[in-house]
């Protein structure tokens, strides 16, 4: 039976305990917040109940959901104060980090009291489950399995170093990577048994730097895949985006046509590219010939005055719940994720489900899954006039960006979470413990 912890949760984490749950595998899930329908919907304040509906896992009896609520609901309702100090990623009292370590210590402790024969496999995430690991360790019959959630991270932290050099003016924007967290992960790398990661990219990285683990590489799954996918103007429609401090060439766009309509979805951190983001629609003529949507919370917590003033010239959700997010990206024609290491990007295959093409870096995780030229296109990290370019191409090219779309939805079909679901059985080996996976 596995014990799975996670502070947070997130769509793939849903779909990984109910996969546990359904072949009667899953002793519980550990989490700081679970919502279920009840009295506490209606006694708490709305902006908190809110929060809590994001983090719902259908399908899992509610007896095995173990909830710590206390810290993230502090955390939650500073944040809605705006007390930026307190939930400050490295030095805030009511951190991420600190939440982290809140939940692996209350789980550290309820394995302990836990019967043997129960409990024989602890499934965590990287940066989450140390403590837990070390005390399952010592229990000596729990074998551990490691999700590299985020990728190797002495490597993420070598990429953002490197990123603090060569673009000091998006500093606030970089996630600072304590020595710290990176002995963390190295030791919870060091305890695990078995190494999960969701692309080629973080099990090359691995490999490369001699992690001798047995190491599975299972994609994410799709969302609901769109009937139809949306197409802006007419796909026999000709014209060019206007470049702007580019050198595009410079084409007159055919007015009649509505502009190319670009996602980008999550952190707004520099680790994501962003920088190169919103240089690539300056070149591409910014808002005067795209209609750009941007979702994502503010790394920086506006700190970076850069960044403000180019989210106040596009549409910015600083946050929206996963359902708000698809009906986005069913509207748009592209989503680009400019990601400067990226272990997978489930955003792509939830732009993918919804007939929306794709531009990412080859460092993005989900590059595994495009096709250059068929379904989106892979440009090469930190290039934001590749990334200006391609806008441009499907500017222009309106069929081409229809073809892109139908592609991008066969593309999803073939990663759907049921795949996902017996993949993750088959490499946990569930199915060869007798146990139904139906």
């Amino acid at each position: 039976m596995f014990l799975v912890l996670h502070p947070v949760g997130n769509n793939a984490i849903r779909m990984l305990v109910k996969a546990m749950s359904d072949a009667d595998a899953l002793h519980s899930f550990h989490t700081s917040l679970a919502y279920h329908d009840g009295l506490q919907s209606k006694i708490l304040p709305r902006f908190v109940v809110e929060q809590l509906k994001r983090r719902s896992f259908p399908g899992i009896p509610k007896q095995k959901v173990m909830t710590y609520p206390y810290f993230n609901l502090a955390r939650i309702a500073a944040q809605r104060m705006n007390f930026t100090k307190l939930v400050h990623n490295a030095s805030g009292r009511l951190s991420v980090d600190k939440l982290y370590h809140y939940i692996d210590s209350h789980v550290a402790n309820y394995i302990e009291a836990q019967p043997g024969e129960q409990l024989s496999s602890v499934y965590g995430f990287d940066g989450k489950c140390l403590t837990t690991f070390k005390r399952a360790r010592k229990l000596g019959h729990i074998r551990l399995y490691y999700e590299a959630a985020c990728g190797y991270t002495p490597h993420v932290a070598r990429v953002m170093a490197e990123e603090k050099e060569l673009n000091p003016a998006w500093q606030t924007s970089i996630p600072v990577i304590q020595p710290a967290t990176i002995e963390r992960h190295e030791e919870e790398l060091h305890l695990a048994d078995h190494v999960i990661v969701a692309s080629s990219i973080v099990k090359n990285d691995l490999i490369k730097h001699k992690i001798n683990k047995t190491i599975s590489v299972i994609p994410y799954g799709s969302p609901q895949i769109s009937v139809s996918p949306h197409v802006s103007g007419s796909p026999q429609a000709s014209g060019s985006l206007q470049a702007s401090g580019s050198p595009l060439p410079s084409v007159s766009m055919a007015h009649h046509r509505p502009p190319l309509k670009v996602m980008y979805v999550g952190s707004l951190s520099q680790q994501k590219g962003i920088s190169y983001l919103f240089d690539a629609f300056i070149k591409a003529g910014g808002h005067q010939n795209l209609d750009i949507t941007i979702v994502g919370q503010d790394y920086s917590l506006g700190r970076n005055k850069a960044l403000a003033g180019h989210l106040k010239q596009y549409q910015w959700y600083k946050s929206a719940p996963n359902s708000q997010i698809i009906q986005l990206l069913k509207s748009a024609d592209v989503l680009v994720l400019p990601s400067l290491t990226e272990a997978f990007g489930l955003v792509v295959l939830e732009a993918l489900s919804q007939g929306t093409a794709v531009i990412v870096s080859d460092q993005c995780g989900a590059s595994d899954l495009i096709v250059h030229g068929g379904n989106g296109y892979i440009v090469p990290v930190r290039n934001s006039d590749a990334i200006a370019e391609k806008l441009t191409v499907l500017d222009q090219d309106r069929d081409q960006l229809s073809a892109m779309k139908c592609a991008a939805i066969e593309t999803a079909r073939k990663y759907s979470w049921q795949q996902y679901a017996a993949s993750i059985r088959n490499s946990l080996g569930i199915e060869h413990n007798g146990i139904s996976c139906q």
